[in-house]
């Protein structure tokens, strides 16, 4: 069976929006989980007001600006880089693969007939004598 792995721009799009939603839940839920567990461990209940605190807002803000801004940057680097990659690269088709496996080649390898793997390959319940490998 031959896979054709040539997709729609739509399906794919859909596909890369699923993944990414997927994996923030599975990593959220993660974080989540961690964090709790080490709060819970460390008895850290008042660690809201440790974190932020309401008389510096400004300073609170700056830090999640600054956090935001930093992530953002990171994210359109790596995209900025796979379509450089994809422009650059993506035409060059190097990659080399081999010869399908015929019936002759299966049948030489285990020292079967050419009718006998055929058979194999389309029987829906096979019995063997022995072994073949």
């Amino acid at each position: 069976m031959v896979i054709d792995n040539r997709q729609k721009k739509r399906i794919k799009k859909l596909e890369f929006f699923i993944t990414c939603m997927g994996w923030i839940y599975i990593l959220g839920f993660v974080l989540h989980t961690g964090l709790s567990l080490v709060l819970w461990y460390f008895n850290l209940s008042n660690i809201f007001y440790e974190l932020f605190v309401l008389e510096s807002v400004t300073d609170t803000l700056t830090i999640i600006t600054i956090t935001a801004f930093t992530a953002s940057m990171g994210f359109f680097i790596m995209v900025g880089w796979k379509y450089y990659n994809v422009r650059r690269f993506g035409s060059l088709n190097r990659r080399k693969f081999r010869q399908a496996v015929t019936l002759e080649d299966i049948s030489q390898y285990f020292g079967l007939d050419i009718e006998e793997v055929d058979g194999i390959q389309n029987g829906k319940w096979i019995d063997l004598e022995e072994t073949i490998v």
